[in-house]
């Protein structure tokens, strides 16, 4: 029998070598031999945080800045914000600045230098000089596939999506042969809605890169936006193939479970793979899996573990930071849809989760008897790294909410900038179950498309979803309902980056639920 334990302790042990045998390089200034060893290591395990970092240092002294770059990326997304690491990226950055400003200086038409610095702008959001030196190459080479591929990059990113797709088709005519440019064209007309040119341009992709898995998941997110659920949840499993997920399987010596055989006298694992609202909204599923399976134990994100346990208690509910515990098969948990045969949306028994009682209590009588319609709200998602500004919206642009005659409390963490007059109680948000218990005590939650709407509507709580234009797929297109929670109410943005009009809707629409408590909604 596999022995998933000692599998962990081997590969612990081979990382160490490897990275003991990288720093004996490094004192030699070996460089390539120490990146050697520590590509090995990241390899074995994507996640390690030092080897990244490690990693990023040597690939800066071989002057290769946007691999050092990336290297620093990936540890803040997975360790999580330093301000250690955030100095040494941004000592990079103003190192490479200087040598290309200096290149360019010399040599004026330099079009890799350029290229090189219109790329460290965009990644680093300032749009207005990437999208300079981007035209700068163009005008000297209109045939500059990876120019033109990168302008509606940033095109898209600034919500300009006509543009975007003009400069996308240019790099298409320029280089047809390249996958990823059929790619990114498919992928800004996905998120205008425009699903059946986006599919053409995902399949002369696969028609040059047939196991290119990014584009094949795209098709997959085209049929799930479309309601055509059981070719999307089929196809959904491409996911695994991706760069961003392929290291993101569960180290479970168990076979995955997709429906057969019977679960008959097993004992089942399902286990969350994403984000805390892909969790929320997929752990509805879950309970079904008692009806043939001997023991059900589901593993989520150590702070959704509390509130998550009151989904059924026939379920074993454990934290990502528990050992694994005995099973004899396992399946993620977003698999759950394709092994369960839907052909649908599965149907919501809200409220699905519900907070502890008593924690519901103590904020009740913190927060006091409401005089006014009382209101959580979320103005952004997950704050690491650069910010997401089509999804998030700036706590400038809440200000005419401000007037209202609402009480808002925020169920945003962490704060640094935030409306007037709100409540905040960000450290005493220990877990998604506090926060569930603080929301229960609302009349209304406003969120942007992070884990607080999907907690809202578990809970079968009123939520008025803040969306951007081109929202994901499970938000669908052209509707105000939402077919995943019965309790959510979509304000979407009329044209991209309009979060101007969808506030003027909520402040209206929050005026009159003031006078009615929301009565109906």
């Amino acid at each position: 029998m596999l022995n998933p334990m000692g599998d962990a302790v081997d590969e612990l042990a081979r990382i160490v070598a490897l990275m003991t045998r990288s720093v004996e390089f490094r004192l030699q200034q070996d460089w390539r031999a120490a990146l050697a060893c520590l590509d090995e290591a990241v390899a074995i395990n994507p996640r390690l945080p030092l080897g990244h970092i490690d990693r990023a240092r040597l690939l800066a002294e071989l002057k290769r800045y946007e691999e050092a770059l990336d290297g620093y990326d990936a540890f803040l997304m997975h360790a999580g914000n330093s301000p250690e690491i955030s100095d040494l990226r941004q000592e990079l950055l103003a190192t490479v600045f200087a040598d290309l400003d200096q290149r360019l200086i010399e040599r004026p038409g330099d079009q890799a230098a350029r290229l090189a610095r219109a790329n460290l702008w965009r990644r680093t959001q300032h749009y207005a000089e990437a999208l300079a030196d981007y035209s700068a190459i163009v005008e000297r080479d209109a045939q500059h596939a990876d120019a033109l591929n990168h302008q509606g990059s940033v095109l898209l990113a600034l919500g300009r999506h006509d543009q975007a797709i003009d400069a996308y088709t240019r790099a298409v005519a320029a280089a047809p042969q390249r996958a990823e440019l059929h790619y990114n064209l498919g992928n800004v007309l996905q998120q205008l809605g425009r699903f059946g040119e986006a599919r053409a341009a995902y399949r002369q992709a696969l028609a040059r890169s047939p196991e290119f898995a990014e584009a094949q998941l795209e098709l997959a997110h085209c049929d799930l936006a479309e309601g055509h659920y059981a070719a999307g949840w089929a196809a959904y499993e491409w996911r695994w193939r991706t760069a961003q997920m392929q290291g993101d399987r569960l180290p479970s010596a168990q076979p995955p479970w997709l429906g057969t055989p019977a679960l008959s006298a097993k004992t089942i694992l399902v286990w969350a793979e994403q984000g805390a609202g892909d969790t929320l909204q997929f752990v509805r599923l879950v309970p079904q899996l008692l009806a043939d399976a001997a023991h059900v134990i589901l593993r989520v994100q150590a702070p959704l573990r509390r509130l998550v346990e009151s989904l059924d208690p026939r379920i074993e509910v454990i934290g990502d930071d528990q050992p694994l515990p005995a099973h004899d098969v396992q399946v993620p948990l977003l698999s759950l849809p394709l092994a369960l045969r839907l052909d649908g949306v599965p149907p919501c028994p809200a409220p699905y989760l519900r907070a502890d009682p008593r924690d519901v209590a103590r904020w009740r009588e913190r927060l006091g008897a409401a005089q006014r319609l009382r209101v959580g709200i979320a103005w952004a998602g997950r704050q690491q790294g650069l910010p997401n500004p089509t999804r998030d919206i700036a706590p400038a642009q809440l200000a005419p909410l401000a007037a209202l005659p609402v009480d808002f409390i925020s169920l945003q963490l962490p704060v640094a900038e935030a409306l007037p007059q709100l409540r905040i109680f960000t450290d005493e948000l220990a877990d998604f179950g506090e926060t569930a218990a603080l929301i229960e005590t609302l009349d209304l939650v406003l969120s942007v498309d992070t884990a607080v709407a999907h907690l809202a509507g578990a809970l079968g709580k009123p939520c008025w979803l803040l969306l951007r234009a081109s929202g994901e797929w499970r938000w669908q297109r052209e509707r105000s309902d939402c077919p995943w929670y019965p309790s959510l109410t979509i304000f979407r943005q009329p044209e991209a980056g309009d979060w101007a009009g969808v506030i003027s809707r909520v402040a209206a629409a929050l005026l009159v639920g003031a006078g009615t408590g929301l009565n109906g909604r």
